[in-house]
């Protein structure tokens, strides 16, 4: 039997979604978006990629839903409006999300109705504030943008789309997240969204479990939903997302299973990418364009992938040649632990390798108890790691317990064999943190020898 059309073959790696983006331009540069600072020759999907992309979906009687999602702004590819109404005539459920800067026209705005979810991204009520992250844009030509779709739906009595206005949040405009609320139900949206914002710490910002339920008590009758915070649910697990009141939909997954958000995406250049997340395009299985979305997205091509990715994963990060998915913790983790299964390299305990590959990844999400855990881990198979023990010094540091961590960075810097200009600055910085003003220039100084440092601090 072929291959292409055996069971297994059918039912292997495939969701119910996959993501299509339009473009990668943009038409505001958010400070805190990777797409300002994107390296990738950018474009739009022409027409004609999107319906031979289209064609393919509808082979697989699995995937029945598309999300137009990507690193630009959807709405300003000139055809996207053709490629709403192809996709609905062809069966297809439609989502969307936007910045909400694009020319809404009544013409244009009947194809939103066939959109099944659209949310677009309010970063505050007022100028002051949404500049701050989204600039050189007037906020009430997004809200009233938002009132054309709303108003038009109620017009037409459609029950589609469902309005979500999405507002990612910082500590510049976590004030304002009432405001936000009561302007989407004045408006008639259906829903908000609020997200936490992926930026620098000194911009990051939480939402409390009292904090959460204060705004659920303001307001009992309205579907509000949270992502990212402390007092959100898990991510993508039980996060009600009003897309999953549908029958029939499945929430996406990564490729191998890692991840709760990650899904295969169509870039618009016809390149697949393996992740949603990945805007550098690193994790290609292919493009569209020349071959068919059976064929990139079936078991043996994805077993290719897959391999490669597990088995050079140590070579990319040594020679900085890293794709999206070495970044990721639920990637680092799973090859953490089933390190067994593939090849030393140059009898390197893969297993630590690994481990430390992913406790760094664990502490830039600021989940310190796992990276513990990690640490003392490493340190059971090698008690003198000293990497390990300068990450649990960082994590001391970073949950408050500044002369616990000195302790272990100072443990770390004694088993180090040489200069490190790096753990010279890391060191120098906490130590001048808490007020070891004379150590921290002594250390800071790059021809200093570790090991001397470490015998002035005891």
């Amino acid at each position: 039997m072929n291959d292409l059309n055996s069971n297994e073959q059918m039912n292997y790696y495939f969701r119910d979604e996959i993501y299509i983006e339009t473009t990668n331009h943009c038409n505001i540069k958010c400070h805190f978006c990777n797409n300002p600072r994107l390296q990738n020759p950018r474009g739009m999907m022409s027409l004609e990629l999107f319906k031979k992309t289209v064609d393919d979906i509808r082979e697989h009687p699995k995937v029945n839903t598309i999300d137009l999602v990507g690193i630009g702004e959807t709405f300003i590819n000139p055809n996207v409006f053709k490629m709403i109404d192809y996709a609905f005539d062809n069966g297809l459920a439609i989502y969307a999300c936007s910045n909400g800067k694009w020319s809404v026209k009544k013409d244009s705005l009947l194809s939103i109705l066939k959109v099944r979810h659209i949310h677009v991204t309010l970063d505050g009520v007022t100028n002051d504030v949404y500049n701050l992250s989204r600039p050189n844009t007037d906020v009430n030509l997004i809200i009233n943008n938002l009132k054309k779709i709303i108003n038009l739906k109620k017009e037409m009595n459609s029950k589609t789309p469902h309005v979500e206005v999405k507002m990612v949040v910082f500590k510049f405009n976590k004030h304002q997240i009432i405001d936000i609320i009561k302007l989407a139900i004045n408006i008639g949206a259906d829903s908000v969204w609020i997200a936490k914002g992926g930026a620098p710490s000194q911009y990051q910002t939480d939402l409390s479990i009292e904090e959460w339920k204060h705004i659920k008590t303001l307001f009992p009758d309205f579907e509000i939903n949270s992502s990212g915070f402390e007092s959100s649910e898990m991510p993508f697990e039980s996060f009600k997302r009003n897309r999953w009141k549908y029958e029939g939909y499945e929430k996406n997954k990564c490729l191998l299973d890692l991840m709760g958000c990650a899904g295969v995406t169509v870039r618009w250049d016809g390149s697949m990418s393996a992740c949603c997340q990945d805007f550098g395009v690193t994790s290609i299985l292919g493009n569209i364009s020349n071959d068919s979305l059976l064929k990139l997205w079936s078991k043996n091509n994805i077993k290719r992938f897959e391999n490669n990715l597990l088995n050079n994963h140590i070579q990319r990060v040594r020679t900085n040649q890293k794709i999206v998915c070495d970044n990721c913790p639920s990637f680092t983790n799973h090859i953490a632990r089933s390190y067994e299964t593939f090849h030393s390299v140059n009898n390197i305990d893969i297993n630590i390798d690994f481990l430390l590959n992913q406790i760094e990844n664990y502490i830039r999400s600021n989940n310190f108890k796992d990276a513990s855990n990690l640490c003392n881990e490493v340190l059971q198979k090698s008690p003198d790691n000293a990497s390990a023990l300068y990450f649990l010094g960082i994590i001391e540091f970073k949950i408050g317990n500044k002369e616990n961590s000195v302790i272990l960075l100072t443990k770390a810097v004694s088993k180090l064999s040489s200069k490190s200009s790096f753990f010279h600055k890391q060191l120098g910085f906490i130590l001048k943190d808490i007020g070891k003003t004379k150590l921290a220039e002594y250390v800071l100084k790059k021809s200093v020898n570790l090991h001397q440092y470490a015998e002035q601090l005891k």
